[in-house]
């Protein structure tokens, strides 16, 4: 099937002619070598000094006006007209080869054969080459031919030489079947190399534009629920809490097993909503890395701590083993972060057994592992574990299993804090799951011991102060803490709770549960400090948020605050009130 040049879009037309304009400019070399090669041979043969002297300062005029063509090209900001530049290109060529191919005729002594041949030779040679520098225009390539061959064969062909005029007609026959056959094939599937170019050039245009708008949509979902979980976590939490209240006041074990039920219903969601909101963060780039050197014990404590009743709960045995003095390079809230996902998830896939959280140190790093007597993976499942939603053992999508971003937000937080992570697992044994972080030299803070068995202290009598915009967080959480015994002071504002401290003369609380966003521009910050300043004392502070900013927690922690993500449990916020009643 031809390519014909009228269907052919104007850009191609114009790389044509670009491809042109190099080829000519680029072949200026091999264009000097060649009519200096016949001036040469000329000079050899006697000719007449001065035509010679002519014929070499004709060919550099003709020259100078090629290089003056091609800047003028070159330097055109914009190439409309094609057809103009390709005829001007024509047209000089042309020029320059007729001058080069007459002049040498005009010269050439037919008396001296061996020279004859050479000039016939490098001017049917020049003529014949030409085909490939010229290929993208065809009549630019018919006009140099022609002008090439034309004066050689009328020379020849005048002559009384008979060998000369079978050359003289040889060479327009040869030229002939040139330019018809060949010349125009290369020209046409010249012509189709370069349109399927083009469609490659589009098709890649196409898809990188589509790829663009695939990762902008991504990252603007991303971004939008990562903006908006402090709006989603708020009903969740609320919900949280009434359901705690309702667990204090019912008494019949129908009510009390559908109230589990919905409370189980609720944590599950909690769970989901926040794995989500985490990969959000994290694929929208608003999780940011604050690496120092800290005391690696009280993070693998702290997780140790959290999970020892829900491990307890399943009947395993959670065990920690570590040497008290390592300290490594890393966040401490994004590697506590990574270590809480891996224990989760070795107690969500082991029924029974052991469950060891342990460090050791291999050369400058620092291998953080969990082990488990779990289920283990098999081959063909280890290569997807790290992905987005993929569960082992979970084909029937049971939401009470997870949802399978645990190890997603693993390899995410990896990446993030360049801790490499891997892992071990055999089939029926159980699994390892390990994190390699840089060991570094700090100074050591003395540990307290663990004491799993210590009974927990009632919360009668412990005076809490909420501050909360929200109504329905306030109901909640009133008549939750009161259920538990404490005293509790409600405030929706700074403003509104030091009010109250002032007027009834209150004392300073025993901790106080804020919540980082308030209405207006004031912040769950601006009351941890005025209630401070208030009683010139450094009163525990919980601050609460539904943000999925990690500046929350740089704010918290510089605040002496515990931070704390909504939605919570309130078996959780149990749990974490009696950490303040003996202090």
């Amino acid at each position: 099937m031809k390519t014909e040049q009228k269907h052919l879009p104007l850009s191609l037309h114009q790389e044509r002619v670009r491809i042109l304009y190099t080829n000519t400019r680029d072949g200026l070399l091999t264009y000097y070598a060649w009519w200096i090669s016949i001036i040469l041979a000329l000079f050899v043969s006697d000719a007449n000094t001065t035509a010679l002297i002519v014929l070499a300062a004709t060919i550099v005029l003709a020259s100078f006006v090629q290089r003056r063509l091609q800047k003028a090209f070159f330097n055109a900001e914009v190439i409309e007209d094609v057809n103009v530049w390709e005829r001007r290109q024509t047209i000089v060529s042309s020029i320059e080869g007729f001058i080069v191919s007459a002049g040498a005729m005009f010269i050439l002594d037919l008396d001296q054969p061996l020279v004859v041949y050479v000039i016939v030779f490098l001017i049917v040679v020049a003529a014949y080459s030409a085909v490939l520098a010229l290929v993208s225009s065809i009549q630019t390539y018919y006009g140099w031919m022609i002008v090439l061959l034309m004066p050689l064969a009328v020379k020849l062909g005048l002559s009384e030489n008979s060998l000369y005029i079978i050359i003289a007609i040889l060479i327009p026959l040869a030229s002939v079947f040139t330019a018809s056959f060949l010349a125009k094939n290369l020209h046409e599937e010249f012509l189709r190399s370069l349109q399927l170019r083009f469609e490659n050039a589009e098709l890649l245009k196409t898809v990188q534009a589509e790829k663009s708008r695939a990762e902008k949509a991504n990252t603007d979902k991303s971004r939008f629920l990562a903006a908006t979980s402090h709006d989603l976590r708020q009903p969740l939490h609320a919900l949280d809490l009434f359901l705690g209240g309702l667990k204090n006041r019912l008494r019949e074990p129908d009510a009390v097993e559908l109230l589990l039920q919905a409370q189980a219903s609720s944590g599950a969601l909690r769970e989901l909503l926040n794995a989500l909101l985490d990969v959000s963060r994290l694929d929208a780039g608003d999780v940011k890395a604050q690496i120092e050197k800290v005391q690696l014990m009280p993070i693998m404590r702290e997780c140790y701590t959290e999970f020892l009743p829900i491990a307890q709960a399943k009947g395993l045995e959670l065990r920690l083993r570590a040497n008290p003095d390592f300290c490594v390079k890393t966040d401490a809230l994004l590697l506590a972060r990574m270590l809480r996902n891996l224990i989760g998830n070795a107690i969500r896939y082991t029924d029974s057994g052991v469950i060891l959280i342990g460090a050791r140190k291999k050369g400058k790093e620092v291998s953080i592992a969990v082990w488990d007597t779990g289920k283990g993976i098999s081959e063909q499942q280890q290569a997807h574990i790290f992905d987005e939603y993929y569960q082992v053992g979970n084909p029937e999508r049971d939401s009470e299993k997870g949802l399978g971003l645990g190890l997603a937000i693993v390899k995410r937080l990896s990446e993030l804090l360049q801790h490499p992570i891997g892992f071990t697992s055999e089939v029926g044994k159980g699994s390892c799951f390990y994190i390699s972080a840089p060991y570094c030299e700090c100074a050591l803070v003395d540990t307290a011991p663990l004491d799993a068995n210590k009974p927990e202290d009632t919360l009668a009598g412990l005076f809490v102060l909420v501050v909360d915009d929200h109504q329905a967080i306030l109901n909640g959480m009133r008549n939750l803490l009161r259920d538990w015994g404490c005293e509790v002071l409600l405030g929706e504002g700074k403003e509104d709770v030091l009010r109250e401290l002032q007027d009834y003369d209150y004392p300073a609380p025993d901790v106080m549960i804020v919540d980082y966003r308030l209405r207006g521009d004031e912040t769950g910050v601006t009351v941890i400090q005025a209630i401070r300043s208030h009683f010139d004392a450094d009163v525990p502070a919980i601050l609460m948020t539904g943000e999925a900013m990690h500046d929350v927690e740089i704010i918290a922690a510089e605040n002496n605050a515990t931070l704390v993500r909504k939605p919570l449990s309130s078996d959780a916020l149990k749990q974490l009130l009696h950490t303040y009643q003996s202090q």
